[in-house]
């Protein structure tokens, strides 16, 4: 999780498409650890609630792009990383397990 939250936090102080772009190497190794560890949390889940055992990452994970359209807010990435784990995925409108981990300082609601 530490290099998760490494990144994040640089992220959070360089939250642009040019530094973004020269730190897509880290943001992959980060992005992977997170995979990892939501395989994990899938799995362990589904050993006592089975309604998720046939989950995929796609399934229970979000992009780190923004929508910026309708925002104040313009910054292009998020600032965290988070899973849903929940019955047929998380657009699902199911209840579920969420899971999220965010960068010192940010402002995330």
């Amino acid at each position: 999780m530490e290099k998760i939250l490494n990144f994040l936090n640089n992220l959070r102080l360089n939250n642009n498409r040019e530094w973004f772009e020269d730190h897509k190497k880290e943001y992959k190794e980060a992005l992977e650890l997170f995979n990892e560890f939501t395989l994990k949390l899938i799995s362990g889940i589904s050993s006592f609630d089975p309604s998720v055992k046939n989950l995929t990452l796609k399934d229970c994970t979000y992009r780190i792009y923004r929508d910026v359209r309708f925002s104040h807010d313009k910054s292009p990435y998020k600032t965290h990383m988070g899973a849903f784990v929940c019955p047929k995925g998380k657009g699902s409108g199911y209840s579920g397990y969420y899971f999220h981990i965010e960068a010192k300082g940010s402002e995330y609601i």
